[in-house]
């Protein structure tokens, strides 16, 4: 700046005696920029202080204890874990997110972030999951506060299969753990993470390569062995398809992950009888692999041999005999219940079959919320998670507005494209399950907080931009069960509905002082400074305007 004042002002210098005079109105304008500068920055940014080098405390120890003939256990700092979480994806109404990255965890989007995980800490909620998480953005300021809020956080490793079409090739293979080892060596450090997610249903994303998936998986694993010494550990969130049928009953000796995990969307009975099926499927996975000595020959029951180079680490031997595999959790990444009501078919599902689904009208608010199913659909899920896995993590904190992106045979207006609208396109759980009745999930209306499209003029320099949320009624119920209520869902509901008043508020974020600062800290300066020269130029310096324009412009045709 004060380079470009002595230029613009030099040619014009009548006699040297007034050159002390406008040097010092120079550094003036050059002190008060940067003054605006550092209060902007630091009201934009609130990490902008000079960041320590070291972490308020170590990083935390996540443990889970696998040991043969005995049941897992989930522990964190020596302390028994059971995971009571919530899906945190705080995308505002207007937000496409199909093109566009959706990383609201830096300082850009504190406003946001620090209204929510208040909120979700005095819950009782312990965890926080993710699914977006740009490695090469600071994260510092949002995993210090989820640690001030006892949250620890379950970080996401992007696998998308528009990215990497051909995993099974050896570039792409290279790319992925390239991008992998970044990310671990970015955060294995800090006290809130709890561990890492690799991708989000990637066997539905790919399908067709699930070898080369997993064994890129397992080359991950590795990664994760070298990087990371506090030993994170790792899961892939696989959907609910074969999971028991495929991915466990096939891979589940060869899978090195820490735990499996799942995206389920069935009833609590049906949660627990999945857990059931489980464990009844390791104990027939476990006696099926019997080692007859400590070389690397395995013997299936059936007599057939494979060799490997390298015997699986987790078995147990005694006396030269494998004793069996250990038991792996298994935790609940994603389960929930949109707050629409059933009433989407003839009568009231889920009587009505497929064939009953009639065209919605073109009434704006063709389906009524329904908040009392979606409060006692997410506590009796709870219930049973809590006490047949290693927990759970709701789907989700608020709604998501862009996730109409699928056609809807009961909705002409669907796929819906417009990320401002509240759409009701929804998808059949059922569709490829002959005999089923529909079984319908509005992924726009998931979350136990439902969000107000904030309001934009078009005509104003400085907008008052609030971003806020409202609680339904599954958000108490949650809070009831995060905090140890043992009632029944019907006694907690019943609860939480004669207290209304007392959470039934209201909570915004707002954008105003960030919009502004940024104002302040980008053209205030500019202006300052272009109004002081001109000025001297024109009353100490007695130049013409045309001579002020034509010495503004110079530096740019040099």
């Amino acid at each position: 700046k004060l380079q470009f004042l002595y230029f613009i002002a030099k040619p014009q210098m009548p006699n040297p005696c007034t050159f002390p005079r406008l040097s010092f109105v120079s550094v003036a304008c050059a002190v008060a920029a940067v003054y605006f500068f550092k209060r902007g920055k630091r009201d934009v940014d609130p990490s902008f202080k000079k960041k320590k080098g070291c972490l308020p405390r170590k990083a935390s120890h996540v443990t889970i204890t696998a040991t043969v003939g005995m049941e897992p256990r989930v522990m964190v700092d020596g302390k028994d874990f059971l995971m009571k979480g919530m899906g945190y994806s705080p995308i505002v109404p207007g937000k496409d997110t199909r093109n566009q990255p959706f990383d609201y965890f830096t300082d850009l989007r504190s406003h946001i972030w620090k209204r929510d995980l208040r909120i979700i800490a005095g819950m009782g909620a312990n965890i926080v999951r993710l699914w977006s998480w740009d490695i090469s953005k600071d994260h510092l300021s949002f995993l210090n506060e989820c640690m001030h809020n006892n949250l620890m956080v379950l970080v996401p490793f992007s696998m998308d299969a528009k990215e990497f079409e051909n995993i099974a090739d050896p570039d792409t293979h290279k790319k992925i753990l390239t991008g992998w080892r970044a990310l671990v060596k970015s955060v294995h450090h800090h006290p809130a993470l709890f561990g890492y997610l690799i991708g989000n249903e990637v066997n539905e994303e790919f399908g067709g390569q699930l070898e080369a998936l997993l064994s890129i998986v397992n080359s991950m694993v590795d990664v994760r062995n070298d990087e990371d010494p506090h030993m994170h550990p790792i899961t892939v969130p696989f959907s609910d398809n074969n999971f028991l049928e495929i991915l466990v009953d096939k891979y589940y000796p060869w899978l090195n992950i820490d735990y499996w995990s799942l995206q389920i969307y069935r009833s609590g009975n049906e949660i627990q009888q999945l857990a059931s099926d489980y464990n009844d499927l390791f104990t027939t996975i476990s006696s099926n692999y019997t080692m007859m000595d400590n070389s690397s020959d395995y013997t299936m029951v059936d007599n057939t041999t494979t060799e490997f180079d390298n015997p699986e680490p987790d078995y147990v031997f005694v006396n030269g005999k494998n004793q069996g595999i250990p038991k792996k959790p298994i935790v609940i990444t994603e389960f929930g219940v949109d707050a629409l009501s059933n009433k989407t078919c003839k009568g009231w599902g889920p009587t009505c079959g497929v064939e009953n689904i009639t065209t919605l009208t073109s009434d704006p608010n063709p389906i009524p919320e329904d908040q009392l199913k979606q409060a006692y659909g997410i506590c009796e899920r709870y219930n049973k998670i809590k006490s047949n896995t290693a927990g759970g993590v709701v789907m989700e904190f608020v709604d998501e507005w862009w996730k109409g992106s699928l056609p809807d045979i009961r909705t002409p207006g669907c796929p819906s494209r417009r990320p401002d609208v509240h759409s009701y396109c929804g998808f059949n759980l059922n569709k490829n399950i002959t005999n089923s009745t529909a079984n319908i999930l509005h992924e726009e209306w998931l979350g136990i907080f439902k969000q107000v499209l904030a309001q934009k003029d078009s005509y104003a320099i400085f907008q008052d931009m609030q971003y806020c949320i409202q609680p339904r009624l599954s958000y108490c119920v949650m809070k009831e069960m995060f905090s140890g209520n043992d009632d029944s869902c019907t006694e907690v509901i019943i609860k939480c509905n004669s207290n209304r008043a007392t959470w039934d508020e209201e909570s915004c974020a707002s954008a105003l002082k960030l919009v502004n600062n940024v104002f302040v800290m980008l053209v205030a300066p500019c202006i300052l400074v272009l109004v002081v020269v001109l000025g001297v130029m024109y009353f100490q310096l007695g130049r013409s305007a045309t001579e002020i324009v034509g010495a503004i412009v110079k530096p740019f045709w040099l």
